[in-house]
């Protein structure tokens, strides 16, 4: 449920941020004047970066990102020296 409500929010903050970048070039080209929202840009990047690093966290914990899926055997080289050979050394023959 938490994974769900942090990519929902993620993807609010990248819409208004999408916006503020939309409202700074027409501002900067003259063409409109600048949108204010109640936070400022730069709050806006570090709300962002505060969710994807949780979104990250929790899937993790849910074992939906990759890093939680390798096996941690194979992972420290424990099939090597176990007479496998690795992906990279040709075969003995």
């Amino acid at each position: 449920m938490q994974y769900c409500r942090h990519v929902v929010r993620a993807n609010n903050l990248d819409f208004m941020i999408d916006q503020y970048e939309q409202d700074i070039r027409r501002a900067a080209s003259g063409q409109a004047t600048m949108h204010h929202f109640d936070v400022g840009y730069d709050k806006l990047l570090t709300m962002q970066a505060n969710q994807t690093r949780m979104i990250a966290h929790l899937a993790t914990k849910m074992r939906l990102a990759q890093q939680s899926t390798i096996d941690e055997q194979h992972a420290k080289g424990g099939a090597i020296g176990k007479g496998k050979s690795g992906l990279w050394q040709r075969p003995a023959s």
